[in-house]
């Protein structure tokens, strides 16, 4: 009735479990952004939980409404194109460079080649600060160019 088509939630009688939220989002906009249509994205996702959880935290997630909607449509594609209206100055947002970044160069080159090839790019590692070297690092980079 209020003109939403899709509407992805979860049970309003169960307790939600926090971590299972969290496993089930990312991995359902990452598939989003990666084309997947949104019931495939949504399955991606319930997915994602039943590998950590049991059945009744799987279900918990909803896909509305049930009937009489096609769900199989891409949210994003590789035709989405974004327009800016004004022009974004980069180098107020992007944090100063580190004086050095001893032993990370690879990763850092790696992680410029994943940016310039990718729409988008998941950064991950073990420790926080050495991952936030390497992106300040890297887009500090492309900034200067």
């Amino acid at each position: 009735k209020a003109g939403v088509r899709h509407v992805v939630c979860c049970k309003h009688d169960a307790v939600l479990r926090d971590d299972a939220a969290l496993k089930f989002t990312y991995i359902f906009y990452l598939a989003l952004a990666e084309g997947y249509t949104l019931h495939a994205a949504f399955q991606k996702g319930k997915g994602a939980v039943s590998t950590r959880f049991d059945e009744e935290e799987v279900k918990k997630f909803v896909l509305l409404p049930e009937d009489g909607v096609d769900h199989d449509v891409p949210i994003f594609s590789n035709t989405d194109v974004l327009e800016w209206k004004d022009e974004i100055k980069v180098r107020d947002f992007i944090p100063p460079s580190p004086c050095h970044i001893e032993g990370r160069e690879k990763e850092e080159w790696e992680l410029l080649d994943l940016i310039l090839k990718n729409q988008l790019v998941n950064f991950f590692g073990d420790i926080e600060s050495e991952r936030s070297r390497v992106a300040k690092a890297a887009c500090q980079f492309i900034n200067e160019r």
